[in-house]
């Protein structure tokens, strides 16, 4: 076997181990987001057993104002969150705006509730993609310096920040995040709005709302793992580029991961996946993406055919 199949199986090996990493890091994200469907949901059970005046609720009880006793709880949780955690400055902001909102009604306290319980699960999902792009960063860094047989890492605490969290195609991770939070958000405000309107009975309504909001949990779950796989592939990519550019490697191969789009399989043909590094197509290419790079040495007299 020569030199670069080794590496290059060497790669496939190593995207394999990716993938079942992800597998991990998505459950943790499941997780944080079943919890506060759970904690949601009961929410508006005990919401429903204390302001439905009738046998149906109406969009007048929803309106309603909100009873002291509430705001004071409210707060209480909302203030035993922040000084529980370490919140970033977006989740903070969202928290200040429910806890104002929520005085309004009984519409808004309940929508202000489930603001907090997706701030909540946010937050710890923030965290745990913080940490993985960071491990993420540092580890291929380690990684091709031992391929490379070089041990210089002490510029690795210095680009990892800058790297992370840099913008990607207009935004950073932790804004995609929050988005994906303010979505789902909104999305179940509207079930919650609408069902009010209808003025449905408690149990049925319940039962509706139920299904339609694991529907939305699901839909964000995806947004947020897919996120979590794409950033994490372009830090790597990034480290790599930098670990190559550093020690001198002038050429590099594609490496496809096992169930390749048609785009990168084309990258992959295009002579044979060879390319000079100041012109490989950066990763991601597309959402999802995982292939790889590796290093390339040249064949003595083929070096010409290699350049774009």
């Amino acid at each position: 076997m020569g030199r670069n199949d080794y590496w290059l199986k060497r790669e496939q090996k190593w995207i394999k181990k990716q993938l079942q990493d992800d597998a991990l890091i998505n459950k943790k994200i499941e997780l944080q987001l079943n919890r506060a469907l759970v904690n949601i949901q009961k929410d508006i059970a005990n919401y429903y057993a204390a302001y439905a005046k009738s046998q149906n609720i109406s969009l007048a009880d929803a309106m309603t104002k909100v009873k002291q006793f509430d705001v004071k709880a409210f707060e209480a949780t909302a203030k035993q969150m922040v000084e529980n955690k370490d919140f970033s400055a977006l989740a903070n902001e969202r928290l200040k705006l429910y806890n104002a909102t929520m005085r309004i009604n009984q519409l808004e306290y309940l929508k202000s509730q489930v603001g907090m319980e997706l701030v909540d699960a946010n937050s710890n999902i923030e965290k745990i993609m913080g940490n993985k792009l960071t491990s993420a960063y540092q580890d291929e860094v380690k990684r091709q310096a031992g391929i490379l047989n070089k041990h210089r890492l002490n510029d690795v605490k210095g680009a990892v920040n800058s790297v992370v969290n840099a913008s990607f195609q207009g935004a950073t991770w932790s804004q995609r995040i929050w988005a994906n939070n303010d979505n789902l958000k909104s999305r179940l405000e509207q079930l919650l709005t609408k069902s009010m309107v209808q003025g449905i009975n408690p149990k049925v309504l319940a039962r509706d709302l139920s299904d339609q909001f694991k529907k939305e949990f699901n839909n964000s779950r995806y947004m947020a793992e897919r996120l979590m796989r794409t950033e994490t592939a372009r830090v790597q990519d990034e480290a790599q580029r930098r670990s190559f550019e550093k020690n001198g490697i002038e050429y590099v191969v594609w490496v496809n991961e096992p169930d390749a789009c048609e785009n990168c399989i084309d990258i992959a043909n295009a002579n044979d996946g060879i390319y000079p590094l100041n012109k490989v197509p950066g990763i991601p290419v597309h959402a999802n993406c995982r292939c790889s790079k590796a290093a390339y040495v040249p064949k003595k007299g083929d070096t010409a055919d290699y350049i774009f």
